[in-house]
């Protein structure tokens, strides 16, 4: 089991350089200034628990209103006196900043939340995990799931592994949501410093059980992995055959011996899980691995990839001075008959891994940064215990390579503050055009600042959150203005330093731009997968049934609900239907992974008792201005005047 305090700089006071006690590690820093010179309009909004440390935001409709909400997890830390003695909230804001909801956890929140359908009622879920806190480490650890209101619907325990305190183990993990067994509800997966990789059904039961357990080792849930997982699985279909595989890292310390048998040296595994838990893979790397894997065809060329980080732990043990890497790798083999362990069984990719001047926390993005039809590979990178000739321990680096392993001109480039201090980057990278000029910008946190680069390497701004960020910035058009919004969450040295806040920046143009990778671990699943095609589909109906009593007499409306299941944006429009039927809005957008409702309404006056095909509503989707296979989609409308028991029907499916 591997522990250690994560370092970062945080605030201690308001005045220059000062030396007062803060976490094991961290270091004093100066307040910044922020840097107006692009049109942004910061808004903070406190929350009522402590400080937010490395949960990222993530942006879903949960009240279904047609707009992104918010929702994010926080720690205990007040930054007040930096004792961990504030409450561990999970909570979820609209777009303007009104709450939602909050919900007051037994353990710590370091994870990002997760959105998702995941029983296919229709209705978004927020699953969260707890306990993730190295330096606050005596509460239960555990899995929760609400409903979109807040209602908790479950918790799934993790095992008290080590140490045996009567505690449930926690998890740094984010929760990934996967359909594994093709049955239309999401799975979800999660590493636990347990030493468990746990896959739990929709009902908060695990599925993997008891495996891989040594002989004199407790019945429960999970896949025992011998070490620490800190890493967030990704999801994907490397075969074809409709059903997702897991890909997570873990930890391995050497010298004892696996159920396996086998001993190996210190440093990480890269696994790949089917549905049931069988290992297809297991590749050793020689550093634990506390990023989370990235999944995409990178040179196009039909088959997906993996893209990983490592961490630290290793390098520091062993001296500091041990060659840091991004491995990407070929999965063409991920099915072959080669024994899992065997190397060969995910061999490197071509001009990979590539060698980075320090180690990473850093989770990798995905994203066409040249708009060459082909991936490039982001990632952040530092070492956290540099002394530098700032006040400020620390020093970091962010990177952008070609799927070849080629570097993008102008990259890797060195982050500083206004102050020309630099740090330690744990966050990682999101993509996004969020100025509304065509081209993408990279964005990832560090010190106060959320930094935004063009795609070339050139700096554009920075967005000062006046408090310790090192989550992923989300991005998304939160309050229906047609501009970006981009989010954070840490604190606020200028307001109630006790608590943690939202930080919201507006651009000043109205744009929807593209949004490959627009939040950690890129989607609001959390499943860590580039996509590539659009896929429109209608939410659960093909047929619109409506019936009207002329004694009771009722508004038709009933409301159509255009999802995107494919992750690439489309635009969708309204080209023909009935007279009597009207729609609002008849055209929009859906982001990748997106939803949006349009309102229909019939016209029954003057028509006879008896029932009335009113054709077809035709809606036709498009990508960057190309038609969808599936496009148009066509949704039969029919209405029924006379006697009824009530006055409407839903959507049904036909």
């Amino acid at each position: 089991m591997k522990w250690f305090s994560i370092t970062t700089p945080l605030l201690v006071s308001l005045v220059l350089s000062v030396s007062q006690p803060l976490v094991a590690g961290a270091s004093a820093q100066a307040p910044t200034v922020p840097d107006t010179s692009h049109a942004f309009t910061a808004q903070n909004f406190p929350l009522s628990g402590g400080v937010i440390e490395f949960s990222s935001p993530v942006l879903g409709d949960l009240n279904e209103d047609g707009k992104l909400d918010v929702v994010i997890g926080t720690t205990g830390l007040n930054g007040n006196d930096f004792k961990r003695n504030r409450p561990f909230v999970l909570a979820a804001i609209q777009g303007d900043g009104t709450a939602l909801w909050s919900k007051t956890l037994d353990g710590p929140i370091n994870s990002a939340p997760a959105l998702g359908d995941i029983d296919g009622d229709g209705h978004l879920e927020v699953l969260v995990s707890t306990a993730g806190d190295a330096s606050d480490r005596g509460h239960n650890g555990g899995l929760f799931a609400f409903d979109r209101n807040g209602n908790q619907l479950w918790r799934y325990s993790l095992a008290d592994h080590d140490p045996k305190d009567g505690l449930q183990d926690g998890t740094f993990s984010t929760p990934s949501l996967c359909d594994v067994d093709g049955d239309g509800n999401l799975e979800i997966a999660l590493g636990g410093w347990d030493q468990r990789i746990h896959l739990v059904d929709h009902t908060g039961n695990p599925i993997w059980f008891n495996l891989n357990r040594p002989a004199n080792f407790p019945v429960d849930g999970g896949y025992y992995n011998a070490d620490t997982i800190w890493s967030t699985a990704a999801c994907a279909d490397f075969n074809g055959d409709g059903l997702q595989e897991i890909v997570i890292g873990a930890d391995i310390t050497g010298g004892s011996g696996l159920p396996d048998g086998t001993r190996p040296n210190d440093g990480g595994f890269l696994f790949v899980f089917g549905k049931d838990g069988n290992v297809l893979v297991r590749r050793y790397l020689p550093e634990a691995i506390y990023s989370s894997p990235a999944v995409g065809d990178l040179n196009g060329d039909g088959q997906l990839e993996i893209v990983v980080g490592t961490g630290y732990y290793w390098w520091d043990r062993h001296g500091r001075s041990a060659d840091s890497y991004v491995y990407a790798f070929n999965t063409a083999n991920i099915f072959s008959g080669l024994a899992y362990a065997d190397a060969a069984k995910l061999p490197d990719l071509a001009g990979w891994p590539q060698k980075t001047t320090y180690p990473g926390f850093s989770s990798p993005a995905l994203a066409d940064l040249d708009g060459d039809g082909d991936m490039e590979i982001i990632i952040g990178s530092g070492d956290p215990f540099k002394k530098t000739s700032d006040d400020i321990d620390g020093v970091g680096q962010v990177y952008a390579w070609h799927h070849n392993g080629s570097l993008v001109s102008g990259w890797p480039v060195s982050p500083k503050n206004v102050r020309n201090q630099d740090a330690n980057i744990f966050s990682s990278p999101t993509v996004a055009d969020v100025d509304g000029d065509g081209g993408l910008e990279v964005l990832f946190t560090t010190i106060w600042d959320i930094n935004i680069y063009n795609t070339d390497g050139s700096f554009q701004e920075r967005l000062t959150a006046n408090w310790t960020v090192n989550g992923s910035p989300a991005v998304g058009d939160t309050d229906g203005d047609g501009k970006m919004d981009i989010w954070i969450g840490g604190g606020h040295a200028f307001g109630d330093k006790s608590s943690g806040h939202l930080w919201n920046f507006e651009t000043s143009i109205v744009a929807d731009g593209a949004r490959p990778w627009p939040m950690f671990h890129r989607d609001a699943a959390h499943t860590g997968r580039f996509p590539t095609t659009a896929k429109a589909a209608l939410d659960g109906a093909r047929y619109l049934a409506l019936l009207f009593d002329p004694d009771k007499p009722t508004e038709l409306t009933a409301f159509l609900q255009l999802v995107n299941k494919g992750g690439v944006p489309y635009n969708w429009q309204i080209k023909n239907k009935d007279s009597r039927v009207t729609a609002a809005p008849e055209q929009g957008s859906v982001n990748g992974d997106g939803l949006q409702n349009t309102v229909m309404k019939i016209d029954p006056s003057g028509l006879a008792n008896g029932t009335y095909d009113l054709g077809h509503i035709e809606i036709e989707i498009t990508s960057n201005g190309t038609p969808l296979p599936n496009s148009p989609i066509m949704v039969p409308v029919s209405l029924y005047v006379g006697p009824v028991q009530q006055s409407y029907l839903p959507l049904v499916d036909r």
